[in-house]
């Protein structure tokens, strides 16, 4: 009787072993679920300095909230305004000079002039032969020609100021971009997270002032299994949860942005980005989170 119970139970044990073996070798179903994940910020930027100097104002202080451009400091810059002034004043000058025709009105005027002279001298001689004597017609078109290169010289002038008003705005421009750097702005919209100087402080080239976050864009960093990958391709959507307080999760849409090249040979593991617009949850990030890739064999 013990040997037929015993064999009964074998039985079955080998029947359930090979279903659950054909079920799985026919309708594999690889884990979309995020390995690790963790949830951490995007635009984090350290703010530094494009110039050398003394901080003459700071505009903002720790938690400010700025946008994209917004002053956070501004070096002292007193010599580089007078050059910028000095620059706008040689700027003016060369307008005048390049707008001012007075000299090619002058010189087409002798021209004019000098062309009438020679007509009057040569309709004399048609009426009269040798009314003038050569030399004196000669005179005459030297007169013209003359004032024909006073023209062109006039036009020449006001071409070379032309060029020099040119040359001065340049110059006002680079003053202006050279003074623009002696104001730190912030690159993106944000939080000030922390101020690393104070004013009055030397600030050297390359040193950072201060640290800007944006918590409108929220990442999940984590791992996917490499027999998932097949089925994930960036641009997929994601199903996000946040733990925002005990026994609290959020559910949150996210996009796949990242799949690693590369997958760990000791765990089979591949690095993920999951992006998650922030701008309507208000959420930290360090809070704890679960995602999972959705892909067509998902439930």
């Amino acid at each position: 009787m013990m040997q037929r119970y015993l064999f009964t139970f074998l039985l079955t044990n080998a029947l359930v072993l090979l279903t659950n073996y054909s079920l799985f070798a026919q309708s594999p179903t690889p884990s979309t679920q995020v390995i690790n994940p963790i949830l951490k910020l995007i635009d984090k930027v350290s703010v530094p300095t494009e110039v050398s100097g003394t901080i003459e104002t700071m505009h903002v202080q720790e938690g400010s909230v700025l946008i994209a451009g917004q002053p956070i400091a501004t070096i002292r810059s007193h010599a580089l305004r007078m050059q910028l002034r000095r620059a706008e004043l040689d700027r003016n000058t060369a307008a005048y000079r390049a707008e001012n025709d007075i000299e090619i009105r002058d010189a087409e005027k002798s021209l004019a002039v000098a062309k009438t002279e020679l007509d009057r001298v040569l309709s004399a001689n048609r009426r009269v032969p040798e009314t003038f004597i050569q030399g004196e017609v000669d005179r005459y078109q030297l007169l013209v020609d003359r004032a024909t290169l006073a023209v062109e010289r006039a036009q020449f002038e006001q071409k070379l100021a032309q060029s020099a008003l040119e040359l001065a705005e340049h110059e006002v421009s680079s003053a202006s971009e050279l003074l623009s750097r002696y104001t730190i702005t912030s690159p993106i919209g944000g939080t000030i997270a922390s101020l690393l100087a104070q004013r009055g402080e030397w600030l050297e080239i390359g040193q950072t002032i201060a640290e800007v976050v944006s918590t409108k864009r929220l990442r999940v960093e984590g791992f996917l299994h490499s027999d998932a990958v097949p089925t994930a391709q960036p641009g997929s959507q994601a199903a996000v949860k946040i733990l925002t307080s005990p026994n609290q999760w959020i559910e949150a849409k996210g996009t796949l942005t990242f799949i690693s090249p590369d997958v760990n040979p000791i765990n089979s593991q591949t690095r993920v980005f999951i992006d998650v617009d922030n701008s309507s949850l208000g959420l930290s990030p360090g809070l704890m989170v679960e995602a999972s890739i959705v892909t067509a064999s998902s439930p």
